[in-house]
């Protein structure tokens, strides 16, 4: 039995190492945690163990494939780059090269992903995508507030916290490995509290839970900072020395007055006292989770916390923080020798959230698309817009290694390879300090070739210049160059699966900040020449609700698999799960397991009732990734921008609700509405 080490690819705040064993037959036939691994210590979740699942699912697509009439056909690989590449030389012969558009995301992870932009700057021009689905308004906003977003090590957080306050975070969900530090804290007596309109798996530990009314988070921070001010428990030191901006802010929360934002947040007053108390008594390390952005209001709800971390004395020391992202680590990577930005090629942006709306009025059109590490029409929102935009597209290539749902719409079908059959190197800037080497551990399955490889290829029909004519491992050496200042190299990680990256485990220890001031800019004039508040102003003092939909509408992450890369052994449930509150269930005469139409203003579905205690009456849960034939969450979920930062405001979606009295076996418009009460 052979053991490789390698890396866990999905888009997670772990990135945990890996040990692969392979069998005498050159297949690989376990995997679990590497135990060496400071952060990982041997162990996976549940969506890391499915891993080896899809490598070895007779589901998985091992050769190209092209739609004739409708139907897929399978083509050698030598014709079906021909193909393409000829495509690719009419539309920029016709529009330019800006009708040549590439859409990715991170449904794989990893370093030489990104190289494949290399082949869309030799064409002399693309369409690409920027911003994010998931947390772009935050980090924005912590550039306008910090200059670069840093947050400090979870054994800082296990050593020295006070006090841990998770907000917005299901940690045992999106960030297993934090729970051991969490605990770790709490033998020291540290106390833990939880923010969230959602139940969480912390709950049974917190020593205090807040519920606010989704997307009054913001709203609950400045009531906090102001409760902090009257009171005169703000640290001054840290104030006038380290923070611009200070006075205009003082004026601008005494507005979030605590009884009228205890009200609006749908909380108790005494609730956001003992949140000031638990900030000003720091250190206070503060848990921010990706959800809490996704609203309309989302940067500065995020600017609105760590504002309230800074005044109270918790940036820039041990056990405090506000812990969201740890982008120190780009400085280790050169990326302009990754992505081989020297052919000065023009490029056009569409954002991930509205590119379907995009594609649709784009001049030039968007003529042949590439999509790659992401199923567009299940994560993206308004998934129909985003089948109309596509089939308005004249030719999709989708690099993938299953038929999703995005596969309805293409074209083309290039298989690409598994973790486990390429070599890379994991770098998430999402939470601890550590780079993760993914090993070639096996040959690819069928004519599965890893992504850089594919463009090589195509490159190659193109006679363009020998940019991807590479050597992963060359490559990933010259990519992290940066790394020999500080005494390292990349060949430590390789062979022990892993290494640390020299950065300070309190974030700001040294108290700079790459602002304009040099300082925390609670008033940023940044934000200002953006078009943006100079404040953090995360919302109006009034409710917005609608008694069409009274119901605000969480997709959230799933917790048994990573977004819709479902385990292949799962069988689809035609009616996904949908959490409501007992006393919502009794208001609309609801019992477990019954059926209900949930609808949205642009979409609706029928769900099965689930009775979860410890919801807030005006909120439903739905974990977004479900598919069942054509149909997804995102058919509820409008193509909404948040405040900062090109971010996704899924969040913000109301819905409401309707029994279904009889079981309805097909999603037929007439039978829904006959078959309601």
């Amino acid at each position: 039995m052979r053991v490789s080490k390698t890396a866990c690819p999905m888009d997670c705040y772990d990135s945990c190492s890996m040990i692969a064993r392979v069998d005498d037959q050159g297949h690989v036939s376990s995997i679990e945690g590497n135990s060496e691994h400071p952060m990982t210590q041997g162990r996976l979740c549940g969506k890391g163990y499915k891993l080896l699942e899809r490598h070895h699912s007779q589901e998985r697509m091992l050769w190209p494939m092209k739609k004739v009439n409708g139907q897929w056909q399978r083509i050698d690989w030598d014709i079906a780059l021909q193909e393409i590449a000829k495509e690719v030389e009419m539309s920029i012969a016709q529009y330019g090269p800006l009708s040549i558009m590439h859409s990715y995301d991170y449904g794989s992870s990893g370093i030489l992903k990104l190289a494949t932009d290399r082949f869309f700057n030799m064409l002399g021009g693309y369409t690409d995508v920027v911003g994010s689905l998931c947390w772009e308004a935050g980090l924005t906003a912590q550039e306008y507030d910090f200059g670069q977003p840093k947050s400090n090590d979870p054994t800082d957080i296990a050593e020295h916290s006070k006090h841990i306050v998770i907000w917005g975070r299901n940690v045992s969900v999106t960030n297993m490995h934090m729970v051991k530090y969490i605990r770790e804290a709490q033998k020291r007596q540290a106390t833990v509290t939880v923010i969230n309109p959602l139940k969480t798996d912390m709950d049974a530990q917190a020593d205090l839970i807040v519920q606010p009314k989704p997307g009054t988070d913001g709203i609950l921070a400045l009531a906090i900072c102001n409760e902090i001010i009257a009171n005169d428990r703000y640290d001054h030191i840290f104030v006038d020395k380290h923070v611009l901006g200070f006075d205009a802010f003082k004026l601008h929360v005494q507005a979030y007055d605590v009884s009228l934002a205890a009200h609006i947040c749908g909380v108790k007053e005494e609730q956001i006292i003992q949140l000031a108390n638990l900030y000003s008594d720091g250190p206070t390390s503060t848990l921010l989770g990706i959800g809490m952005q996704r609203y309309k209001n989302g940067g500065n709800t995020i600017r609105a916390i760590d504002a309230l971390a800074a005044i109270s004395g918790n940036v820039g020391v041990a056990g405090g923080g506000v812990n969201y992202a740890h982008r120190e680590m780009s400085a280790f990577v050169d990326w302009h020798t990754l992505m081989g930005r020297s052919h000065n090629a023009s490029r056009r942006e569409f954002s991930r959230v509205t590119q379907a709306n995009e594609i649709l009025e784009a001049d030039p059109p968007v003529d042949v698309l590439f999509i790659s590490r992401t199923n567009l029409v299940t994560q993206v929102p308004n998934a129909s817009l985003t089948r109309r935009a596509l089939r308005n597209v004249r030719v999709k290539v989708l690099i993938d290694s299953y038929l999703t749902q995005t596969a309805d719409e293409a074209d083309y079908f290039l298989p690409v390879t598994t973790v486990f059959e390429e070599e890379d190197v994991m770098l998430i800037s999402m939470w601890s300090s550590y780079l993760t080497y993914a090993n070639q551990v096996v040959q690819p399955r069928g004519q599965a070739r890893p992504d850089w490889m594919i463009f090589r290829d195509l490159a190659r029909e193109l006679h363009l210049p020998k940019d991807l004519e590479i050597s992963p491992e060359v490559l990933l050496e010259e990519v992290f160059q940066p790394l020999h200042k500080h005494g390292m190299s990349l060949k430590a990680c390789k062979e022990e699966g892993f290494l640390r990256l020299p950065i300070d485990p309190v974030a700001y220890r040294d108290r700079v900040f790459k602002t304009p001031s040099g300082k925390v800019e609670l008033y940023s004039e940044l934000a200002v020449a953006h078009g943006q508040s100079a404040l953090a102003s995360p919302g109006s003092t009034r409710l917005y609700d609608s008694a069409d939909y009274p119901y605000a509408l969480l997709t959230v992450h799933p917790r048994r698999q990573e977004n819709s890369q479902a385990p292949v052994s799962h069988v689809p449930r035609k009616n996904p799960p949908i959490e409501i509150s007992p006393q919502l269930a009794i208001d609309l005469g609801l019992v477990e397991l019954d059926l209900v139409l949930i609808e949205t203003n642009i979409g609706q579905l029928i769900c099965e009732v689930k009775i979860t205690e410890g919801m807030r009456m005006d909120v439903v849960k739905l974990e977004q990734g479900w598919t069942y034939e054509d149909q997804n969450v995102n058919m509820l979920i409008a193509a909404e921008v948040s405040d900062l930062g090109r971010g996704s405001a899924q969040y913000d979606t109301k819905c409401r609700l309707k029994k279904v009295s009889v079981k309805v076996d097909e999603h037929d418009d007439d039978k829904i509405g006959n078959a309601i009460l």
